[in-house]
């Protein structure tokens, strides 16, 4: 669940999303390692946040790429609360040295890049920017402040469990509203920054109403909107047809003339699609 909320002199909004269902479906389908698990899902939960301030629908897409071990975390979220999200590397499981978060020890230095796009027109807006020091969450903060121009402060939480892949996972995004207070602002990052682990875990999983509490006392919180999270994959026999297509000729033509049909795994679902030879001989080009 995604809940919006604002204050009652409109200063700022705040959302808060509980993404632990998300998650624990994210570790269902791709079976990941735990490292793996805890960068996917707090992307996931990034781009949930990001992508409903968008002033229309669409679809919001981070790429963190990097030179460390997990090669690239992936992530997309739509407008309708739908996300999914891979690893470059599914499997990564290392050990941070140095007092580094797991985020700087598994992409190490890279690009950020966002990708918004708007369902009404269409339109792409690709932005990039270097990967910096700190945690995803802070990387998509400054994003916010640096490109959206706005100031932004964004918390995530993932907290991990053997049996479930995931006990709980959520976030937060707080962002200053045009001719906002910016005392008003500064108390909320104040109290954004001091939140314990014991008031982000409740029940529900995650205790959104007593978050906004906590994070709007005395700016009397006013609830705004919600919006159902689920994890989805709209993968289909045809996208992946389209994937095969842009392959070189010379792999199209092994697998035309191999014994077997070609099976693909939809990298964010790990759903199974088979291609005859018949289907890979027609995307060869005359």
């Amino acid at each position: 669940m995604l809940v919006r909320y604002t204050d009652a002199d409109r200063n700022v909004r705040v959302l808060i999303a509980d993404t632990t269902f998300v998650a624990r479906d994210a570790y269902r389908r791709l079976q990941c390692s735990p490292l793996a698990l805890h960068l996917i899902s707090q992307a996931m939960t990034g781009a949930i946040l990001m992508v409903a301030e968008l002033k229309t629908k669409g679809t919001l897409s981070l790429k963190f790429e990097g030179s460390g071990p997990a090669g690239h975390i992936t992530v997309e979220a739509n407008s309708d609360g739908e996300a999914r999200g891979f690893a470059g590397d599914l499997n990564v499981d290392i050990e941070t040295q140095d007092n580094r978060s797991w985020f700087e020890s598994a992409l190490g230095s890279g690009l950020l890049t966002v990708r918004k796009r708007l369902s009404t027109t269409d339109e792409i807006f690709t932005s990039a920017v270097e990967i910096e020091t700190g945690s995803l969450a802070f990387n998509l903060s400054c994003f916010l402040a640096k490109s959206d121009q706005v100031p932004s402060a964004m918390s995530l939480i993932c907290d991990l469990d053997p049996a479930q892949g995931v006990k709980a996972a959520g976030g937060i995004l707080i962002q200053a509203l045009p001719d906002a207070n910016d005392h008003i602002l500064t108390i909320l990052e104040d109290r954004l920054a001091t939140l314990s682990k014991e008031q982000w875990l409740g029940e529900p999983v995650i205790p959104i109403r007593d978050l906004a509490d906590t994070l709007l006392e005395g700016l009397h919180p006013v609830k705004l909107a919600s919006t159902e999270l689920s994890y989805r994959c709209h993968c289909s026999h045809e996208r992946l047809k389209r994937i095969l297509a842009a392959l070189p000729q010379s792999d199209l033509l092994e697998m035309a003339e191999s014994d077997s049909d070609t099976e693909m795994l939809c990298r964010f679902c790990t759903k199974p699609y088979v291609f005859s030879r018949d289907e890979i001989r027609s995307l060869i080009r005359a």
